[in-house]
């Protein structure tokens, strides 16, 4: 059974404990007097377990740290959290008993979930089999907490503790997760099953289109006529190919006497022809040169003309601020030797005038203007030059395109008659050629719609499969519900039965309308009515939450970690016989289950005295003299 227990609990105070007790499975009572810290133990225990605590007692802000011996599924486990003001306070592990705890042993868990690391809920609720909320609820051990921890604060109309900013998808996620009404499979299903029905229309839509595509434009043959038909296109293609190179074979041979004839001519012109491109390349390769300059120069020129206009802002600045002292030298970073003299330069020592900075800076300013003119008037030479290649150029382009020109004259003349058919032959080749490639798209769709419609059959079957799973799962997590929430009612009618107050009404009639709602409410009502004394509704209250504890010791389908912490026995002005009643229910009741695995804590101010001083109460009974936390021992 996946529990949780929690076996030791350790204070401490300036380096020294102030807290120091052994907890058991069953009933632990925490018993002293108003006011002598046995709130703070239970805070102290609710803090250390993940509950992110904000209220601290004074005394609890005297302490250092925590240490919490606890059980989690039959493994031991330390726990350590330092004791502040601010919230998300990280948690300490170690996994042993406190005695075999070294300094080196401690993992640090955060609060927050993150991609690297688990957080300290996410190892808590792993190692209690409790299922992970894969939305944006995020459960932690401080949300369960809040049905585990009874305390005295929350309004006693609200069954979980009191959390602003809550929210009922929160309290649905919390109270069905440990009812055992939540899958985290279930959840991952149902994103599958949405993407599965994605995929299943996106394939749709595109057989659609396909089959549109086809109407219109295929020839309506099945796959195995068509590749017939491309392989006698091909055939016919490899024939005319054949045909086109004999009579080329032909034509040369006819020609061949009269191509020798103009052999010297058509040297001439190739030769020319050959020069005129070397010198093409050439121009151009001395274009692209200067162009390189041109660039390389008007960067030049934008950087004299950037120091331009440092150098007059420097000028402009002069006027502006004193002369500033320079303490170091700007090359080798040694102080500079401060020199008496203020008429030289401190750096230099050079002799300075009254107006030697600004002087020297108008100079340097005259020396950049005249740098820039003249780089400006050879860019405007270079850019003058690539007009002039651009025209070479452009008359070699022209003069190697006229050779071209009568080298094609000189090109073997062919009979028109049988130039109209070579032309013909090509034009049916390319159209052959054109219709194969229309022929196999058309194949290449009919098999793709082959494709998608085994993928929707594929597809179908996955999806009526994850139907029925979710199907499944839902009823059993809503007979996990109905299960729990009969139980709690059936064990918390018992504790109103039991109850010798006045005002609960007790009657089967009156029972059979007792509602519990965590996720709407998070209230509860019997037979429409929750607005009974302040100690009755405490009592109901107490009855509903323990009755959700007990459930899980019947039930395994439930998650609840089987512990419970409650400081609200006897609050709001119960009756001692009252309290000592409920104590006892809660006894009797804890005996039923002594085979199970299960931790009870609670605090009480009267307790019942045939409880007193037995096994189950857990240290001395606290005075306001002597109270939970011994401070002085940390003196």
């Amino acid at each position: 059974m996946d529990n949780l227990l929690l076996r030791r609990l350790i204070v401490v105070a300036n380096g020294r404990q102030v807290y120091n007790e052994e907890f058991h499975k069953g009933m632990n009572i925490i018993r002293g007097n108003n006011g002598s810290g046995k709130s703070t133990i239970i805070e102290l225990i609710y803090y250390v377990l993940g509950a992110d605590h904000l209220d601290w007692k004074e005394e609890a802000l005297k302490c250092d740290y925590v240490l919490a011996e606890i059980e989690i599924s039959g493994s031991v486990v330390t726990l350590r959290r330092e004791i502040k003001k601010e919230s998300k306070q990280s948690i300490q592990i170690s996994w042993g008993n406190i005695e075999e705890v070294k300094e080196t042993s401690w993992g640090v868990y955060s609060m927050r979930r993150s991609e690297v690391k688990e957080s300290f809920s996410q190892v808590m609720l792993r190692h209690l089999n409790i299922p992970d909320v894969e939305d944006d609820t995020n459960l932690t051990m401080h949300q369960l907490l809040r049905v585990l921890y009874i305390d005295q604060i929350t309004q006693t109309n609200l069954l979980m503790r009191y959390e602003g900013f809550d929210s009922i998808i929160r309290r649905e996620a919390v109270s069905k997760t440990l009812m055992g009404a939540y899958n985290t499979q279930l959840f991952r299903d149902e994103i599958e099953l949405k993407e599965r029905q994605n995929n299943y229309e996106m394939y749709k839509i595109e057989i659609d289109r396909l089959q549109y595509f086809l109407r219109e434009n295929g020839s309506n043959l099945p796959i195995e006529e068509l590749r017939k038909k491309i392989n006698e296109n091909l055939e016919r293609i490899q024939k005319i190919t054949l045909s086109l190179s004999e009579d080329m074979q032909n034509s040369l041979r006819s020609t061949s006497a009269r191509k020798k004839k103009d052999d010297t001519a058509i040297d001439k012109i190739f030769k020319e022809m050959k020069d005129a491109k070397e010198e093409l390349i050439k121009l151009n390769d001395k274009y692209n040169s200067i162009n390189y300059d041109i660039i390389d120069s008007e960067d030049f020129i934008a950087d004299l003309k950037q120091r331009d206009i440092d150098l007059a802002n420097s000028i402009a600045m002069r006027e502006y601020l004193p002369t500033l002292a320079v303490k170091y030298c700007p090359v080798c970073l040694n102080p500079v030797s401060p020199d008496s003299d203020d008429e030289k330069c401190p750096l230099c020592k050079q002799e300075l005038s009254e107006n030697t900075l600004v002087t020297n800076a108008l100079r340097l300013k005259n020396e950049l203007n005249f740098q820039i003119k003249e780089s400006q008037s050879l860019l405007q030479k270079k850019k003058d030059e690539t007009e002039s290649l651009k025209s070479h150029i452009f008359n070699l382009k022209n003069k190697i395109s006229y050779f071209q020109t009568q080298v094609d004259n000189y090109s073997i003349e062919v009979e028109p008659t049988v130039q109209k058919e070579r032309d013909d032959s090509q034009f049916l080749k390319g159209q052959l050629s054109k219709e194969i490639e229309y022929l196999n798209r058309e194949i290449a769709f009919q098999e793709k719609i082959q494709e998608d419609y085994r993928i929707l059959d594929n597809l179908n079957q996955e999806i009526e499969q994850l139907k029925r799973l979710i199907e499944s799962k839902r009823e059993k997590l809503k007979r996990n519900y109905f299960d729990a929430i009969n139980k709690i009612k059936e064990i918390a009618k018992q504790f109103i039965r039991n109850d010798i107050g006045r005002d609960l009404p007790v009657d089967e009639s009156s029972l059979s309308k007792l509602e519990i709602d965590f996720e709407k409410t998070n209230s509860f009502a019997i037979n429409n009515r929750n607005n009974f004394a302040a100690s009755s509704m405490v009592y109901l209250k107490n009855s509903i939450m323990f009755a959700f504890f007990f459930a899980s010791l019947e039930l395994p389908s439930m998650n609840y970690p089987r512990f419970i912490l409650c400081d609200n026995i006897e609050d709001k002005g119960m009756e001692p016989e009252r309290s000592h009643k409920f104590q006892l229910n809660l006894f009797e009741m804890a005996q039923k289950y002594l085979d199970k695995d299960f931790q009870m804590i609670i605090t009480t101010s009267m307790i019942e005295p045939s409880l007193d001083n037995t096994e189950i109460c857990v240290g001395a009974s606290y005075t306001q003299s002597e109270k939970s936390l011994n401070f002085g021992s940390a003196v």
